[in-house]
This record gives C-alpha cells, structure tokens and sequence, in this order.
C-alpha cells in the first residue's frame, strides 16, 4: 500500500511532505521534480545530521 502511495503521488505536479518521514524523502528522489515542486514541512533528517 505505500508503494502504491507512493508511486501515485509521482504523478502529481507538486509534493508536499515531511522531512522525518522516510516515504516521503524517497518520494522526492523518484522523480525530476521542478525547482519548485517540492515543499516539506521539516528538513530531511535522512540528509542532514
């Protein structure tokens, strides 16, 4: 179901996530987003220790 969820929300002209979330930093690599197409409410903490 998350893969689902995921894989769906690729479609979308934009993303709006968060950045302690796991899906949602995947999320962000699974597509050439536009410069502006990504928003997160917290920075990703996969990324930034």
């Amino acid at each position: 179901m998350v893969f689902d969820d995921a894989y769906l929300a690729t479609y979308a002209d934009m993303f709006l996530g968060d950045g302690a979330s796991g899906v949602s930093c995947a999320i962000t690599h699974m597509k050439d987003w536009p410069e502006d197409g990504i928003a997160m409410l917290r920075k990703n903490v996969f990324l930034h220790r």
